[in-house]
């Protein structure tokens, strides 16, 4: 992210954060999932006031960034994801529709 937070500050006002468990964070004993980490996520956003983010996850931050839109959109206004690492979900069928979507996931564009 080191590369993206400087080329992206010199036009936006940006906040990096280490997700608890990761890096120089603080790495209590819980069972980490993307659950708990998007409701740290959600935490720090309301916590700051931050209105209107876009919200970029990288790499195992993709999986955590697209469960907090999906699930605290309140502030969020865009989400990009770079380079997602792969993630799997034993109770989804991979051979039906996602259906469940929300408009504003569904609306989002990919390039």
């Amino acid at each position: 992210m080191a590369a993206h937070s400087e080329t992206l500050s010199k036009s936006n006002h940006i906040v990096v954060i280490d997700f608890i468990g990761f890096h120089r964070s603080d790495k209590p004993h819980v069972d980490y999932h993307n659950a708990l980490l998007s409701q740290f996520l959600a935490g720090f956003i309301d916590t700051l006031q931050l209105k209107d983010v876009i919200l970029m996850g990288h790499t195992v931050g993709v999986n955590t960034a697209t469960y907090a839109a999906f699930h605290h959109p309140q502030n969020i206004a865009h989400l990009v994801l770079v380079d997602g690492a792969g993630y799997h979900n034993p109770d989804r069928d991979l051979t039906k529709p996602l259906l469940s979507l929300p408009a504003y996931v569904l609306n989002m564009h990919t390039t």
